[in-house]
């Protein structure tokens, strides 16, 4: 018997097992049509069909309810909602009232608050208050767009959860493959194979091989945190930072970000790369700063190993290791850009032709110059080079030219029989060409030991002398001429001359202290107390009083 009926329904059908949730009303149905032979454990409903179960109200043009089951299929301008934040639409539901799960196909869109999610397929589990996708969605979050091939939404929490099934990401070349997660906003892009979004703090974690692409730079990284309001990258795997317009790439185990400030820091095996001014800073802990007001970046690093690598003079390198180290970039965004670095405590240099270690140092690329303070030391091949301030001037290969400030003393070693040439002044210059010196000038209480080279590099006599100045000129690393205005002093033969004759006062030969190489720049092997400069107190100028 086939029985059909054309009515209004009561408030109820329910039957068969029930779950947690209760049974599943039936609140409205145009149209009521069973067939006991043809489907004999559903109804088939037609015309505003309205289900209410557990607080959410499902409605739909059609639907075929299964009683006994306690579930129904509902096809045409499907519609389901709870309370006044969440609603789920498609084409098509499948509901299972005793599991409280929903299954919508077709055109998808879940609206809670102020978040849309729109797919083909979508899993409702409302005991967890989860709703996933399987393949290809898209989730709205004000300006935040976030596409993923899997995705999950939790109403309660607010979170999301995005992931590529293959996880696979980057090739060799770093190009995307496979179907990553894709978070985009007028202000950057975040392409993951998965993501973490908490929709309350605007948080987006990321793992697995990430590109953030943010205006003009780059961060690569396999496990994160973007805040997307705030910019704010917290970075916990080793990630690398790029800048296409700085030109410079800044990598580290652990590294923050803050787009707003312009300020990153990283943390263990930092690498700072400065293309476009050819340097580099390393160390264990770095901080850069970007100032677009003052045109000028910086960037601090310290460590047991921090060290400034310089490249930019050809293809000598120079390497500068101290305590800490600042880097300055000025003008960055100009074809008149230039830095400054600094280095505080323990400072030690090495290039091929010159050598230095100093307490406080100072570079400047553009007046190509290095300045040490507090006892330093240079050294370049067989000559020492002692002051309390010594400024080396460098050209594009080679040293161009040494300038000492008070106490200066330079010392050349002769021979392996404890031999030295030293010239020691209040200041004192020394010129090189092609990385050889030529003439050295001193100036201000001149007192010289040389010891001359007879033609065949035996050495019979040496000269003692005092004068107010000296220029000594060189050649093929050989003392050529010596020129004093007025000179006082002893020629002694060789072996004869007293001790204070042969080595002057300030005389000391620190050649354990040179840096090697530049590996060596790391150890640091400090003056003795005696070794060290006494600095000289200078004149006050006397005060000038008016008479009233």
């Amino acid at each position: 018997m086939i029985g059909l009926l054309l009515l209004s329904m009561p408030a109820s059908y329910a039957a068969g097992r029930v779950g947690e949730g209760g049974p599943i009303y039936l609140e409205h149905a145009d149209n009521i049509y069973y067939d006991q032979y043809e489907m004999p454990d559903a109804q088939r409903l037609s015309g505003n069909v309205i289900f209410r179960h557990a607080g959410m109200r499902m409605v739909c043009d059609s639907a075929v309810y299964y009683e006994k089951s306690q579930s129904f299929r509902a096809f045409g301008r499907v519609r389901m909602t709870q309370g006044d934040t969440l609603s789920l639409r498609g084409d098509s539901l499948y509901y299972d009232g005793t599991t409280q799960t929903a299954q919508v196909v077709g055109k998808v869109v879940m609206k809670h608050r102020a978040q849309t999610l729109t797919t083909d397929e979508l899993y409702y589990l409302r005991r967890q208050e989860k709703g996933y996708f399987p393949h290809e969605g898209t989730l709205i979050d004000g300006d935040n767009k976030l596409e993923a091939y899997y995705g999950e939404y939790f109403v309660q929490t607010r979170k999301a959860y995005f992931e590529d099934p293959d996880y696979r990401l980057y090739d060799e070349d770093e190009n995307f493959q496979g179907y990553p997660v894709v978070l985009t906003n007028p202000k950057y892009t975040v392409v993951t194979p998965r993501l973490y979004y908490d929709l309350n703090t605007k948080d987006a974690r990321v793992a697995g091989r990430t590109n953030i692409l943010s205006g003009n730079s780059n961060i690569f990284t396999t496990e994160g945190t973007y805040n997307t309001e705030t910019q704010v990258v917290n970075l916990d795997s080793h990630s690398r930072v790029k800048d296409d317009v700085r030109k410079y790439t800044a990598e580290g185990d652990y590294m923050d970000y803050d787009k707003a400030t312009g300020r990153m820091t990283a943390r263990h095996n930092v690498v700072f790369r400065d293309f476009k001014n050819k340097c580099e800073l390393r160390g264990d802990t770095c901080e850069y700063f970007e100032n677009a007001d003052l045109h000028c970046d910086s960037a601090f690093v310290v460590g047991e190993r921090s060290v400034a690598i310089d490249y930019s003079n050809g293809e000598d390198t120079l390497f500068l290791h101290a305590d800490s180290l600042w880097l300055f970039e000025y003008n960055t965004k100009t074809d008149s850009a230039y830095r400054i670095i600094r280095g505080y405590h323990k400072a030690r240099v090495f290039r091929n032709d010159v050598q230095a270690v100093c307490d406080s140092i100072y570079f400047s690329t553009r007046d190509s110059v290095l300045v040490l303070y507090r006892d330093p030391v240079v050294w370049t091949d067989n000559r020492q080079i002692l002051g309390e301030q010594i400024h080396i001037f460098l050209n594009d290969s080679t040293v161009d030219s040494i300038y000492v400030v008070n106490q200066a003393l330079l010392i050349e070693q002769v021979d392996q029989e404890q031999h030295y040439n030293q010239i020691s002044s209040r200041v004192m210059k020394a010129y090189f060409k092609e990385g050889e010196l030529y003439l050295g000038k001193a100036d201000d209480n001149v007192r010289a030991i040389l010891f001359p080279l007879e033609k065949d590099s035996t050495i019979i006599y040496h000269n003692y002398s005092e004068s107010a100045k000296m220029r000594m000129y060189v050649e093929n690393r050989k003392l050529q001429k010596v020129w004093t205005p007025a000179v006082t002093g002893t020629v002694y033969p060789i072996g004869r001359a007293p001790k204070d004759r042969t080595f002057l006062p300030t005389f000391a030969w620190l050649d354990k202290m040179r840096p090697a190489d530049k590996d060596d720049i790391y150890v640091w092997r400090g003056k003795s107390d005696t070794q060290r400069l006494r600095a000289k107190p200078r004149r006050q100028a006397p005060v000038q009083t008016l008479q009233k």
